[in-house]
């Protein structure tokens, strides 16, 4: 019986290694989701930047700054046609 002990208890520590509160699936898990929140991070980084030229160009290029009006509030200089076509976006 004594000599089934040290065999029991190295079973109960692999067992808690693999599958453990800290144990190799443990691991894992958490590795995939590092992997996937690191993927998130650089997806809002890109669309970060893609935002901040938007805002570079309306800042300084007058003639964007006048689409983008066009476009979102439908307003025009006085005396200028605005047309817009159902079913499209400016986006």
């Amino acid at each position: 019986m004594y000599a089934a002990l040290p065999a029991a208890v190295l079973i109960g520590i692999a067992l808690s290694a693999i599958w453990g509160e800290n144990g190799l699936m443990e691991w894992r898990r958490l590795e995939q989701a590092r992997v996937e929140a690191s993927d998130q991070l650089a997806a809002i980084q890109r669309d970060n930047q893609r935002k901040q030229r938007e805002i570079h160009l309306m800042m300084s290029d007058r003639v964007v700054m006048e689409r983008l009006i066009a476009d979102q509030l439908g307003w025009a200089r006085e005396g200028s046609t605005l047309i817009k076509f159902e079913g499209t976006s400016p986006e």
